[in-house]
């Protein structure tokens, strides 16, 4: 019981850390970012730690919205991630890394857009999805970012599944994040409700749509095939 409570305090502890961390950076002078990072970035390995080092400067940055410093600071952290998610060794820490750095956390279901989200950042999500799409957890995190938080990154947001896809056609028989269907199907039937004019009228966004839905059928998703029907 001792040792129960101990291991509970020191993570209660380790966390305050992390939070309190998370607001100083945000809010010091941005020329100051890498050199306060650097031994956490040095560091950063395979850990709960890791992970929710990450969850508390996304969260710092949900009341702070100091734009320029945190996507400053996510640009410090990217290489990092992308090398530990890179290691052959690959493990659950290292989906939870990815999940936080894709801001795939819990957010209010009904919110659809977040301050800290622009046009400019388009070039960050096609940067990971072209690092690391054999990722189911990327796949997880894209699908559940486009259904909530992403959501104006929706025609975009195609494209990047499509992409995933197609570098990994085995991920129908993959081990999937739980939700991972859901956030799916719940993203395409909406694009296809509001955009379906426009899947029609561009070869380019039908085919990277048709790549997504058969995704879903090989899936044995019954909706796969409905939606298919509906703009073929």
């Amino acid at each position: 019981m001792t040792d129960n409570r101990s291991k509970s305090e020191n993570f209660e502890s380790k966390n305050l850390f992390f939070k309190k961390y998370a607001y100083f950076v945000l809010q010091a002078p941005i020329s100051d970012a890498s050199r306060l990072l650097e031994p956490f970035i040095s560091k950063l390995n395979p850990s709960e730690g890791s992970s929710n080092l990450l969850k508390e400067f996304v969260y710092a940055q949900d009341h702070l919205a100091a734009y320029d410093n945190f996507w400053n600071v996510w640009e410090l952290f990217k290489p990092k991630v992308i090398e530990l998610s890179q290691d052959e060794n690959f493990s659950y820490r290292n989906d939870e890394i990815i999940k936080a750095f894709l801001f795939a956390l819990q957010w209010k279901p009904e919110a659809k857009s977040w301050h800290t989200f622009k046009e400019r950042n388009v070039r960050f999500f096609s940067d990971m999805v072209d690092k690391l799409p054999s990722s189911p957890s990327t796949l997880f995190s894209i699908a559940k970012l486009l259904n909530g938080i992403g959501g104006n990154f929706q025609t975009d947001g195609i494209y990047w599944l499509a992409k995933i896809f197609k570098e990994n056609s085995s991920l129908a028989d993959s081990d999937l994040d739980d939700g991972t269907i859901y956030h799916l199907n719940t993203f395409i039937k909406k694009y296809l409700y509001d955009k379906r004019a426009d899947v029609r009228k561009s070869p380019e966004l039908m085919s990277d749509v048709l790549v997504i839905l058969n995704f879903l059928i090989n899936s044995g998703e019954v909706s796969g095939y409905l939606l298919r029907e509906s703009i073929v």
